[in-house]
């Protein structure tokens, strides 16, 4: 099994946090491929994807009911992290730029020329680029 990065490492710091995998694809597939996509509408997909939602439906009704399960998931947090804090590597005031885009300010957005011809941003470029000339 491989990992990636998501943003459940940073959620993981501020709250208490699960995680469940379940089979949608057939063993072996490389991830983020295309094989990946041809099996998305396969009967294993889909039996993955309702066992999961399952999974967490189940989860959210045991905590609605039991409110306790919240509270001792908060008191091992506290615990395990035994007074860590998280912190964001992230600067504040930092905001993404997006793609094809040179500068984001009051007057608009404004693009790259080679961006102009991208093939990802040719049918926006194509309805608004009287706006950026």
């Amino acid at each position: 099994m491989s990992f990636g990065s998501t943003d459940v490492g940073d959620v993981s710091w501020n709250c208490p946090t699960a995680q469940v995998t379940v089979t949608t694809w057939a063993a072996g597939t490389p991830g983020h491929s295309w094989q990946v996509v041809s099996q998305g509408k396969s009967g294993l997909a889909h039996k993955g994807l309702i066992y999961a939602a399952k999974v967490m439906a189940g989860a959210a009704i045991d905590m609605y009911e039991d409110p306790e399960i919240i509270a001792k998931a908060k008191a091992e947090m506290k615990e395990e992290l035994d007074g860590d804090t998280y912190h964001c590597p992230i600067p504040d005031g930092s905001r993404p730029r997006a793609l094809g885009v040179e500068r984001q300010g009051k007057n608009g957005v404004s693009f790259r020329k080679d961006w102009a011809k991208c093939n990802l941003l040719l049918p926006f470029y194509r309805k608004t680029k009287k706006q950026f000339d």
